[in-house]
């Protein structure tokens, strides 16, 4: 069984050690299901 996940990864820009630094991460909403058909287009 193979499974894709969308995934999205926020940054910001610490400015005392100008290092990025992760603030957020989302899995895909389930207000886009309806993206699910252009998903496996995109496979």
């Amino acid at each position: 069984e193979i499974r894709l996940g969308l995934h999205r990864s926020d940054y910001m820009l610490d400015a005392e050690t100008n290092e990025l630094l992760q603030v957020e991460l989302n899995t895909i909403s389930s207000s886009f299901a309806g993206l699910s058909c252009l998903v496996s287009q995109l496979h």
